[in-house]
């Protein structure tokens, strides 16, 4: 497996073809206060990584719905919701209402969402019921990892499955794989 770690300002198409498949396997984001002030710089992002088959979207979406509009006809693939709107979830009405109103406006104007932070199997359920098409994991395309190693090398990765009720040393994961930058 290669891995490709390059700050986004400094992509360049050049560098990311000499990658074999890392073009349709990535998934790029970068978070919604910023790309929304800068909405002219997110459509020559999107312009200049979309021809090669990169997954484009927003991070830490809900506290500018007011501005969804600007997304339109960007060509963005996703929005992954802020883990604030969705902690708990089950039990907020309120935020169960924002969450599907969202979804319903993202889905019409073409866009997956996506949710961060997801913690338990009643909040995983619950974002289903309103309309998510996923939440995020660690993408891993290699062997298996024995446990032993995965214990020690991926700690904190497996706490958050296991506490989703999930096992991903035993269980085939399908997911919406992501790849987070921070610049």
């Amino acid at each position: 497996m290669q891995i490709l770690v390059v700050s986004l300002r400094n992509l360049s198409k050049s560098r990311l073809l000499s990658f074999r498949q890392c073009p349709k396997r990535l998934w790029l984001e970068v978070p919604e206060c910023g790309a929304l002030r800068q909405v002219d710089g997110l459509k020559t992002w999107v312009d200049r990584l979309k021809p090669l088959g990169c997954h484009l979207g927003l991070s830490h979406c809900g506290f500018r719905f007011d501005r969804i509009g600007q997304l339109y006809g960007l060509g963005l693939d996703f929005l992954k919701v802020d883990a604030s709107f969705v902690h708990g979830i089950e039990n907020h009405p309120g935020n169960r209402t924002f969450l599907s109103g969202f979804c319903d406006v993202a889905h019409r104007i073409g866009l997956m969402v996506v949710a961060e932070g997801v913690s338990n199997p009643a909040e995983a359920a619950a974002l289903q019921e309103l309309g998510f098409d996923g939440r995020p994991a660690v993408y891993l395309d290699t062997t298996r990892i024995p446990e032993a190693d995965a214990n020690v090398s991926l700690p904190y990765m497996l706490r958050r499955y296991r506490a989703g009720g999930i096992d991903p040393l035993t269980e085939k994961i399908l997911t919406y794989p992501v790849l987070h930058y921070q610049n």
